[in-house]
């Protein structure tokens, strides 16, 4: 039995690869504007909330992650995806 592919793969290899970049980046924005808007929030919340495949949502929050725009932690079963402060990016505590 062959696997399906899902959407956001056929999506991604339909692209060119400078495209990938740029779909990521606009999923990070619209990510960033609701972490922005609402504070921190379920990664679930965000994944229905936005009209991307999961996948892309998910490839898109690790990527924020990384770059240590956002941060995530477990409360309870969910994960809470939350901004990163300035300070917390460069180490800095606040008073």
């Amino acid at each position: 039995m062959k696997n399906k592919p899902s959407a956001a793969i056929a999506a991604i290899e339909a692209m060119p690869s400078e495209s990938v970049n740029t779909t990521l980046g606009l999923i990070g924005g619209e990510i960033l504007l609701s972490l922005e808007t609402c504070g921190p929030v379920p990664m679930g919340d965000i994944v229905s909330k936005l009209e991307w495949p999961s996948e892309l949502v998910y490839m898109s929050v690790g990527s924020l992650i990384r770059r240590r725009m956002v941060g995530a932690a477990f409360r309870g079963e969910e994960v809470i995806v939350h901004l990163f402060k300035r300070d917390d990016v460069r180490g800095e505590k606040t008073n």
